[in-house]
């Protein structure tokens, strides 16, 4: 229970850290795909990012 509890805090602070950074709240879509395609975007920038973090330490 404790391990399931740190994994949702730490997909949280992805999360808040793609809405600050990779402009996760920065959408105008119109339709669906157009939201589904900024999402997808924002959350492979998102993966990249850390990544490299995890990378460099």
């Amino acid at each position: 229970m404790a391990w399931v509890a740190c994994l949702r805090w730490t997909i949280e602070e992805g999360l808040e850290q793609s809405r600050g950074e990779l402009g996760l709240d920065h959408y105008e879509a119109t339709r669906y795909r157009a939201w589904y395609h900024h999402i997808t975007l924002v959350l492979l920038a998102l993966a990249f990012v850390k990544s490299v973090q995890r990378d460099w330490g």
